[in-house]
C-alpha cells in the first residue's frame, strides 16, 4: 500500500476516514498475524499502515477542532449581536 497524502484525506468525509481507518485496523491485524506465523517478512508493512492510521486520526482530530472553532465563531458572534441590540 502506497503512503497516503495528506491532500488526499482532507478531501474525505469524515465517515470515509472512520470507515478507511477500521479497514486499515482489520489489515493490520491480518497482517500481524502472518508476521508472527511467518508467512509475511516485510515487518515495514504495518509501520506503514500504523502511520497511515495516525495520518487518518489527526485528520479526523482537525476536523473536529475546525467544528469546534467555527461554532465558538458563531457563538460570539450571536453575542456581540445581542449586546449592540441591547445598547
Amino acid at each position: 500500500m502506497k503512503k497516503l497524502e495528506l491532500g488526499e484525506l482532507k478531501n474525505k468525509t469524515k465517515e470515509e476516514l472512520v470507515e478507511k481507518i477500521k479497514i486499515l485496523k482489520e489489515d493490520i491485524l491480518k497482517l500481524s498475524f502472518d508476521i508472527r506465523l511467518g508467512r509475511e517478512k516485510n515487518t515495514a508493512k504495518i509501520r506503514n499502515m500504523k502511520k497511515d492510521v495516525a495520518r487518518m486520526l489527526m485528520t479526523l482530530a482537525g476536523i473536529k477542532n475546525a467544528k469546534i472553532k467555527k461554532d465558538i465563531k458563531d457563538e460570539s458572534k450571536k453575542e456581540v449581536e445581542v449586546a449592540v441590540k441591547a445598547a
